[in-house]
Parts: C-alpha cells; structure tokens; sequence
C-alpha cells in the first residue's frame, strides 16, 4: 500500500491499515526506528499521532496475548 491509497499521511488510526495485526503478525528487528509523518491538514491531531505511534511501537515486541488484551 505504499505509495498508493494507503500511504495518505493521515494520523495512525486514521485509515484502514490493520495496525494490531501488523504489530501482532510481522517480525520486527529489536533496534527499529520510525518516523511519523502527518500533513499540514491534520496538524491539530500531531500530539494525538504522537501518543498513538509510540503506543503501537512500545506493542511490537509484546507476546501476542498481552497484544490482545
């Protein structure tokens, strides 16, 4: 979804990517870094954008039962 629809820089949650089940389902390396992009449009949501991406970047590396809880 890349470059594509998915890729809309709307805040995390916004769109229809599964988030959860990425967190839950991929191989993620130990020392991953991100960047969280969002546009101008939606600045007023940056602090909620903030909380949501370090909150599924703190999931990734949580056994998937306490994922689901």
């Amino acid at each position: 979804m890349a470059f594509g629809i998915g890729d809309l820089h709307m805040p995390p949650g916004w769109g229809n990517l599964p988030w959860a089940a990425l967190a839950a389902h991929c191989t993620w390396p130990e020392e991953l870094m991100a960047a969280l992009e969002v546009l101008p449009l939606h600045r007023a949501a940056l602090p909620e954008a903030v909380v949501t991406a370090r909150a599924w970047l703190g999931s990734l590396h949580q056994p998937a039962q306490a994922q689901a809880a």
